[in-house]
């Protein structure tokens, strides 16, 4: 059975490190990056299920790097929720 594969792109540790353990403990595959372009590089190395994406980071921030997700790498079918969404999903559109 192939697990969902969640890639999970955020400047802040101590946020990558509970989202790894809160999803990889639901069953989830996770990998994660630390900042958009590293994201955007184990994006083309791998595929994945789902991106989770902080908006505010420095380098590149979460809309360009979810730019560069869908349009140069043409992952327009990957899903992509902001860090913003999850905690309160009733403001998602």
């Amino acid at each position: 059975m192939n697990k969902t594969k969640i890639l999970v792109i955020d400047d802040e540790k101590g946020l990558r490190e509970m989202l790894v353990y809160s999803l990889s403990s639901r069953g989830y595959a996770v990998t994660t990056a630390e900042n958009g372009r590293e994201g955007v590089e184990k994006a083309r190395a791998e595929r994945f299920d789902l991106a989770l994406c902080d908006l505010m980071m420095p380098e590149m921030g979460g809309i360009e790097t979810l730019q560069r997700l869908t349009r140069k790498l043409r992952l327009t079918d990957l899903p992509r929720r902001k860090r913003s969404e999850l905690f309160c999903p009733e403001n998602s559109a």
